[in-house]
């Protein structure tokens, strides 16, 4: 349903799973519903809700003891500190993602994305130099993986940092970005790529190439916001209620 954008739908979903995983006292299935529950908020655009979900999800994942889940679970509370502003708890939780690797479970595609978000990381903190570095990994991981989603955010961020270090490079890069970016169909990096190829040609006294750019940005349809219902607000609630009682009695 989340792919298919009915995130409404994706969120009854996950509460009947939720209830399921209750009901079979199940803390792994509960953790990866909250994971699942997580992604759904990021739709809706609430970064708040779902870094409560995942951290939910990473608490459980920790008390099981699980390595998998618990790597999980911090690349995603990692990414909602990202959006969030809160880079140092983006690092920390990167770098204990990185441990739970180095423990025993090899995972070629979340290994890039530890190297990508330490590279955004980095540039938000301008610190450019080491950003690019992180991001060419990142990117040149996701092309061995043939990861698309990797390769596309990995070079539309390793592009905006070229065109703040004001490379010659800058240009050619963001033009791949913005190729990766429709190839994936991902629509929040064609319009970051198109804004900065936008300036690079402005820049260069080059406004005939950003013209199209310009019908690019105002065809592209703008994100939907999305409401939660108070009712299913209320279900999530209950039941994750429920989940956590269901973790005490399995911790004690």
């Amino acid at each position: 349903h989340l792919l298919n954008g009915e995130p409404l739908l994706a969120l009854d979903s996950w509460a009947d799973a939720l209830l399921i995983a209750r009901e079979l006292n199940d803390l792994a299935l509960c953790a990866k519903v909250y994971l699942g529950i997580g992604q759904v908020y990021i739709g809706f655009g609430d970064d708040l809700a779902a870094l409560h979900y995942n951290e939910m999800a990473l608490e459980m994942a920790i008390s099981l003891g699980d390595l998998r889940l618990q790597c999980e679970a911090r690349l995603n509370v990692a990414s909602d500190s990202y959006r969030l502003q809160r880079y140092t708890q983006t690092l920390q939780h990167i770098d204990e993602a990185e441990k739970a690797l180095e423990a025993g479970m090899p995972n070629k595609v979340w290994a890039a994305e530890i190297v990508y978000y330490r590279g955004i990381v980095h540039a938000q903190q301008q610190r450019y130099a080491q950003a690019r570095a992180e991001l060419e990994t990142a990117y040149a991981l996701s092309t061995q993986n043939d990861n698309l989603w990797g390769r596309a955010h990995a070079q539309t961020a390793l592009a905006e940092v070229l065109w703040q270090l004001r490379s010659p490079d800058a240009e050619a890069a963001l033009k791949l970005a913005l190729q990766l970016a429709q190839q994936g169909q991902l629509g929040k990096l064609q319009r970051r790529s198109s804004k900065a190829l936008i300036e690079c040609y402005l820049a260069g006294q080059h406004s005939e190439l950003a013209l199209p750019l310009y019908r690019l940005l105002l065809g592209s349809r703008d994100e939907v916001s999305i409401r939660i219902s108070a009712a299913q607000r209320q279900r999530i609630t209950q039941l994750e209620t429920s989940s956590r009682i269901s973790q005490l009695q399995t911790e004690y």
